[in-house]
C-alpha cells in the first residue's frame, strides 16, 4: 500500500493552524496508515476529520444528523464479522484522534498517553456502552467522547 499523504479541507486546516495546533509532514497533511482490521488511513482520516468540524460549528449546525447512535455503535462493536468490527474500530479511533488534535469534544477532554493502544480505547468505548444503556437515539461521537475523557482524564 502506497503511503500518498491525503490533505484535511482547508477550513478545518485553517481552524485547527488558528488553534496552535501543528500537524505533521507539510502544514496540513497526514499520511494514511497501513491498513488495520479493514479500517486504513482514508477511513480514519475521514471520521477524524468529522469529529473536528462538529467542535468548529455552532450549535444550530450542529444538530444534523449523526451518522451513528450509541446502539448502532453498540451492535458494530459487539459483532464479531470483520467489516462491522472494522467500521467500530476506525470510528472509535477516529475520535480518540480527533480528540488528541482538538483536545474538546461536545466539551470533553481526554489526554489519551502516547503508550496507549487502539485495542485499549477500544476496550474502554466497548465498557462503556456494556455499562451505560444508550437512549435510542444518542449520538454515538457523545459517547465515545464520554468514555475516553472518564477513561483518559486530563490533570488540571
Amino acid at each position: 500500500m502506497s503511503r500518498t499523504p491525503t490533505r484535511l479541507p482547508r477550513k478545518i486546516s485553517a481552524d485547527l493552524a488558528a488553534r496552535g495546533v501543528k500537524l505533521s509532514h507539510s502544514g496540513a497533511t497526514i499520511g494514511q496508515d497501513q491498513e488495520c482490521g479493514g479500517v486504513n488511513g482514508r477511513t480514519r482520516l475521514i471520521a477524524m476529520a468529522v469529529a473536528i468540524a462538529m467542535t468548529c460549528l455552532p450549535v444550530s449546525a450542529q444538530e444534523l444528523r449523526a451518522f451513528y447512535t450509541g446502539n448502532d455503535l453498540r451492535s458494530r462493536c459487539s459483532d464479531t464479522s470483520p467489516y462491522q468490527a472494522g467500521l467500530c474500530m476506525g470510528f472509535v479511533t477516529g475520535i480518540a484522534d480527533a480528540m488528541g488534535i482538538a483536545a474538546v469534544l461536545g466539551g470533553r477532554r481526554a489526554c489519551i498517553p502516547l503508550a496507549a493502544t487502539e485495542g485499549q480505547a477500544l476496550d474502554v468505548v466497548k465498557r462503556f456502552l456494556e455499562q451505560h444503556p444508550a437512549e435510542p437515539q444518542e449520538e454515538a461521537v457523545s459517547l465515545v467522547a464520554q468514555a475516553l475523557s472518564e477513561a483518559f482524564p486530563c490533570k488540571q
